[in-house]
């Protein structure tokens, strides 16, 4: 089983650095079952993939000299948001 998650988890980094975040998030759900420690990380690098570009954009308009910060500030919370709601939903 170990394996088989390891195949999905491959295949969501995959699509995600070639942009295909539908794709990705479908392979995420399949290593779901697997409960390997690196799916976490996998599932914010896609989450951060999905909402970099607006995070960029709201940094420049509101905070120009503080981007790098505000984006991570940002992400930090789409992320915690997205476990959140994956985490009540698999009860």
């Amino acid at each position: 089983m170990e394996l088989v998650g390891e195949c999905w988890l491959q295949s969501a980094r995959v699509a995600r650095k070639a942009g295909h975040h539908q794709t990705a998030f479908n392979a995420l759900l399949n290593a779901e079952n697997t409960h390997l420690a690196e799916l976490v990380t996998e599932k914010a690098k896609w989450l951060w993939s999905k909402v970099k570009p607006t995070c960029k954009r709201k940094c420049r308009k509101y905070i120009p000299a503080c981007k790098s910060f505000v984006c991570l500030l940002c992400a930090v919370s789409l992320v915690f948001a997205f476990l959140l709601h994956s985490s009540k939903n698999s009860e």
